[in-house]
Parts: structure tokens; sequence; C-alpha cells
């Protein structure tokens, strides 16, 4: 190699630090390091300083390769990149992104591997505004086209909520590839727009002819998330046994989470079951998928299997985390709690995941108690979660569901370090409460701190505006969206028109609705219910037409809001048809809410014969309300007879009753004749005493 400018000592170092590309090569890095120092080649030998950069970043040392690159003379573009990179991957992105400003004020054009490092910069610190930003430089460079910056651009929106600026970007992207797809359906999972994600997959393979890969189905998996889409599962299911894919760990473990998930227990089962390799998050996935279906015992059980199999320790948080995050998806407080008292008397401290848990099943003035004891347990046991940012505002929020808005707002005060979580848990208490003013306040001095607003706090204050008919503050809350760039979010743009159909201001819900490039199930359930509301049951039916024309599905939210509209509107026949074709056509479940609209309605018609039958169809636990409707219909026509005869099931049902009272009090004195017969005469004493009482 005589007479090259590469001589063999500099070739050596170049590949020897090639070679340390992982945290436990640092110490020999780092000898290299001081060889080519004594050698003094980082001042004169820009790719020696870049490999010796290079190794630092792959050996997780940000702010070694930072002190390299703070002693170039000169610095080329693969140095800043190595800057930018580490400094991005080690979770410093404000620095991060300070480096981008730098290195343009020093005249050096970023490439796609400088724009990419800044996207996930702009990822790790949720900076929408950064992101756009950076999205406007890769347009004035004319890079969007490429596939990898189009695919970092996808994702950035999307893990920042800006699912339809994701969207405008995957499909203009000429060229899309396997990752690009990846990209997308996990930005609409992030986002909660699961059917889409779902769709999407679909799409990626029947259309667009790519080949999934390991990824693409664990991404897919984690869309299918109620028992509704199990059958969405299966086929995916199918899809990886064509594929052989099962015997990676990865996916095995992705489709216990969603057989779990999704109710398919028996389904998780059987794919654990053939497993030939499982690892913690395999015997976790199994454990959550029992407690998701409440199946204490077998939780127990499997729990101390795993142990036994695996010689775990007793103190394994994660699997005691794992059966009580399951508890609580499966709505089981008290089951939550039970496992949580027997983790303690394990001697076992519980860490964030675990208090983020059991505070978020504390929502009501019922579970205060528990609570509180969760929230002294935080103090006594781990006194460093107490001043943790996530964990504060998870305590202010439970205290402000569980009613004690006192009590919440000391603690926010007191929260030295307060998030936007904090914030929004705050306003979020007083809104669920109907303190609106208050929750207006609180996010005007939010505003005046430097926080700014999410989603979250957006659609929050929209709700407390409905729920306070504050049309002007709605309205304001609406420009500060528009300031924001989040107008066309999906939630958000669903939350403005659920404000607008509520007060009454259809032209601006519906020129709203019709602005969104994307509606899912609760965008039309927002304009279905918006026309119902303001008693334009036609318009409601049509939109319900035109929602399945655009090939969305309605849910039992959407029957319960049609039902209601052809109730009030007497469309009887359209009634009927509807609440046969939501069990028929859609396989929906009915609840109580859906027979008591048909009760409604048949009892507005004077079919009250048939309104008798559909309540006697009911499970007793669900009957009271219903029979009270039922009644109010037997009293508007007239029969007598059939109003006292459910007048005596409703109080059979529950003595207390104080409306059946009232109405058998009406009766008798419209009657007079003293004919009402109970079955049992200690029944009629009480029901005389009561009546007279009242």
């Amino acid at each position: 190699m005589a007479g090259s400018s590469l001589d063999p000592n500099r070739v050596t170092f170049l590949a020897l630090l090639e070679a340390c590309d992982s945290p436990e090569f640092l110490e020999d890095g780092k000898q290299i390091h001081a060889r080519v120092s004594a050698l003094q080649l980082l001042e004169s030998d820009v790719p020696v300083a870049n490999a010796v950069m290079g190794m630092y970043r792959k050996c997780e040392r940000a702010d070694l390769a930072m002190a390299v690159f703070s002693e170039m003379r000169e610095r080329d573009l693969i140095s800043w990149n190595n800057a930018i990179a580490a400094n991005a991957e080690s979770g410093d992105y404000t620095f991060t992104l300070a480096l981008l400003k730098s290195m343009q004020l020093e005249g050096m054009a970023p490439d796609k591997v400088t724009f990419v490092s800044a996207l996930n910069a702009c990822i790790g610190s949720r900076s929408l505004s950064n992101g756009r930003l950076i999205h406007a430089l890769v347009l004035e460079r004319g890079m969007e086209g490429d596939v990898v910056l189009g695919t970092a651009l996808v994702t950035m929106y999307g893990r920042c909520g800006c699912l339809e600026s994701a969207r405008e970007i995957f499909h203009r992207m000429p060229e899309r590839n396997v990752v690009s797809w990846n990209a997308m359906v996990a930005s609409c999972t992030l986002n909660a727009h699961f059917a889409e994600a779902i769709e999407l997959f679909k799409r990626m393979v029947a259309v667009a002819m790519v080949e999934p890969t390991r990824v693409s189905f664990i991404t897919v998996l984690n869309a299918v998330t109620t028992r509704e889409a199990l059958a969405e599962g299966r086929r995916i299911h199918e899809m990886i046994q064509e594929r052989q894919l099962l015997s990676q760990i990865e996916v095995a473990n992705a489709l216990v989470t969603m057989y779990g998930r999704c109710g398919g227990v028996g389904d998780a089962e059987r794919v654990f079951s053939a497993m030939e390799r499982r690892d913690l998050v395999s015997w976790n996935a199994m454990i959550s998928a029992y407690a998701q279906s409440g199946l204490a015992c077998e939780v127990v059980n499997l729990f101390h299997r795993m142990r036994a199999e695996r010689s775990m320790a007793a103190r394994d948080v994660i699997s005691w985390n794992t059966m009580i995050t399951g508890y609580v998806q499966a709505g089981d407080p008290f089951s939550a709690l039970s496992i949580f008292k027997r983790m303690l008397l394990e001697g076992i401290r519980g860490n964030q995941v675990t208090f983020m848990s059991l505070l978020s099943v504390c929502d009501s003035r019922a579970l205060l108690r528990q609570g509180e004891t969760i929230h002294r347990c935080v103090i006594d046991q781990t006194p460093e979660l107490s001043s943790d940012p996530i964990v504060a505002a998870a305590i202010v929020n439970m205290y402000g569901k569980c009613g004690e808005l006192d009590t919440a707002r000391h603690l926010f005060e007191d929260t030295s370090h307060r998030n936007l979580a904090s914030w929004n848990s705050m306003i979020s208490a007083y809104a669920l409460h109907g303190r609106a003013e208050q929750a207006f306040d609180l996010s005007e001095r939010m505003r005046r701190e430097g926080v700014l607003p999410d989603r979250v706090t957006f659609i929050t204050l929209l709700n407390a505006c409905v729920a306070g008919g504050a049309v002007r503050q709605g309205k304001m809350i609406h420009a500060r969206i528009i300031d924001s760039g989040l107008e066309k979010d999906t939630v958000v743009a669903n939350a403005l028109v659920n404000f607008y159909s509520k007060c009454g201001n259809l032209d601006t819900a519906t020129s709203l609705f019709g602005a969104l490039d994307y509606r899912d199930v609760v965008s039309w359930n927002g304009i279905i219910a918006g026309f119902a509301h303001n008693g334009h049951a036609r318009e409601a039916l049509k939109s319900m037409w035109l929602m399945q024309q655009d090939g969305v599905r309605p849910d039992a939210i959407t029957f319960l809001t049609i039902l209601s509209a052809s109730s009030h509107a007497g469309f009887l026949r359209q009634g009927g048809d509807d609440f046969v074709s939501m069990a028929v056509d859609h396989e929906l479940e009915r609840g109580v809410e859906h027979y008591g609209c048909m009760i409604d309605l048949l009892g507005r018609a004077g079919r009250i014969g048939e309104a008798e039958y559909f309540v006697s169809a009911m499970r007793d636990e669900d009957k009271e309300v219903s029979w009270m409707t039922l009644l109010s219909a037997c009293e508007v026509h007239g029969d007598e007879e059939r109003a006292k005869r459910v007048a005596g099931s409703i109080v059979e049902m529950n003595p207390q009753h104080s409306s059946a009272y009232v109405a058998l009090s009406n009766l008798y004195a419209t009657c007079g004749d003293g004919s009402f017969r109970f079955k049992r005469p200690r029944l009629k004493k009480s029901l005389l005493a009561k009546s007279s009482s009242g």
C-alpha cells in the first residue's frame, strides 16, 4: 500500500473502530481512540474522527461522541449526522434539533440521514411543530418522494397524533415498500383507528401485492382490539400459519395477546400450548388473557406454573403487573386490588406501571377509599414515585374522578414538575363534575405558563362546553384548535361535530363533518346524533345509510341513536326493522337501552301489548326501567288494568321504588274502585303505607 493515501495504520484503525459496534466493546473502542489521538489523526483526518464518533454512538455514549465532535477542526456531513443521530438515540431531543439548526447556520446542507434522525427526535419529544418545520425543509429540497424519508414522515406524524398528515404523506408517496405500509398501519393503530389499520393491511396484501413481514403481522394484530374483530384476528392467524411464522416467538406472543384482548381465551390457550419456546412475554400474555376473561383460578395457577417452570423469583414485579393490568382491562377493580394486596404480602414493591394501573381503576366515589390506600402506598413504599410527573398526574386524575376536587387541586398545585398530563387531569376533573368555568380558567393559566394543549385538552374542554352550554367558549376553543393545526385530526374533529350538534348549530357540524378526509364510526355517530337530537330523524336515517355506503359498519351506539330518533318521530316500522337488523345483519348484542327505545316506540304508538312482550323477554335484572317506561305508556293511553299489573311487577322487583308508589297513588285516585289485586297481602300493606306517607 506504499504510495497510497490510505496507509496501513489508518486502514487498521478504521476497521477496528467499525468492529466496536455495541456497548460491550466500549473499552476496546476507548483504547483505539487513545492510539488515534496519540498519532494526532483526530485533528488531521476527518474520516478517522468520524469513525471514532460512530464507534461511541454505537456504544451508546453520546457524550463521548460529542467530545470528539467538539475537538474536530473540520467537519463534514458525516460528522454532523453522527452528532445528530447520537443525541437523538440517547434521548436528548432538544439538543438534537439545536444541532440541526447549527449545521444549517454553518452552511452544511442536511441529507436524508440527517432528516431521519431529526424526525426521530421529534417523535421522542412529541414535537409536532418541529416535525412540521423539518417536513418543510424536506419539501424545499424536493426529497419527500424518497421512500425512506416518506416513511419517516408518516411515522413522525402518526406518533405525534396527526393521522391526517400521515395519510396525506403516505398517499403521495410514489413508491411504497413493506416498511412504509407497516408505518401507516402502526400510525392508524396508535391513533385508535383500528378498522382502518386492518383495512390497510388487507389492501397491502391483496391490492398492492406486498408480502407482509413478521413486523407487519405484529403491527396489525395490535389493531385487533374487540370481540367484534375476533374473526379478523383469526384470518390473520391463518395467514401467519400459511407463511410458517408461528415459530417466531414475537409473532406467537402477539397472537396470544390479541386473542386475550378480544375474549378468545380458548384460541389464546391453543397458541400458547403449541409454542415450542416461551419467554416472559409469552407467560404474561397468557396470564393477562385469563385475567381479562375473569378467570381468577386460571390466573393464579398459571402464575405459579410460570414461576416453577422458569425458576422465577416471587419478586418478579412484571408478572404481578400483568395480572393487575389484566383485571383492570377486564373492568374488575376488586380482583386487581386483591392481587395487589397479595403482591404486598410477598414483599414486592410496586413500580410506576403497578400504581398507574391501580389508580386508573379507582374512578368513582365508591372506590375512593381504595384510591387513597394506593396513594399512601406510593408515598410509603416508593417515595421517589411521589415526585414522578406521570404518577402525580394519575393521582390527581384519580381524586378528580372520585369527586374530591379540592384534594385533586391541592395535589396539582403541589406538583413541582407539572407535565401536560397533570394539566389535562385537573381540567378533566373540573369538566367531569360540571365545573366548566374552572376548567376554562385553568386552561387559560396553562396557556400563559407556556404549556401547549394537545388533542386531550381540546376534547375535554369541548365536552365541558357541551355539558355547560358554553357556546362562546366552544367557539374560542375551535379557534385555538385551528391555530394548533389539529382541526383535521379525526378525533378532535369528531368532538367539534359533537359540540356544534349538541349546541344546535347543525350547519357548522355538517360542514366540519364534510371536510373530514377520513370518517370513522365515531364521526358518523356524531353527525347521526346531531340530526337525531335536533329532530331531523329522516336525515339521521339517511346518514346511517350513507355511513354503510362509505364502508363503515354501524355499532351499538349507532343503533341506539337511530332507535331513539325513530321513537321520537313515531317511525314504528323503521324502528322495528332496525332493531331486527342490529342482531341479524350486524350481529350486535342488544343492550337494555335498545330494548328501552323499542318499548318507548311501541308505547307511543299505542301498541302496549307488544311493548309488554318486549319487557317480558328481557333479563329480570334489566326490567325495572323498562317497566317504568311501559307504565308511563299505559297511563298515557288509559290502559288501567295493564298499568296496575305493570306497577305491581315494579314494586315486587323493588319495593323501595318511589316512582312506582307515585304512579299507584295516581291510579287509585283515577280508578277509585279498589280493583287492584296483589299476589302478596304484605306487599299491598307496604304499598298503601308508602303511598299514604308520600
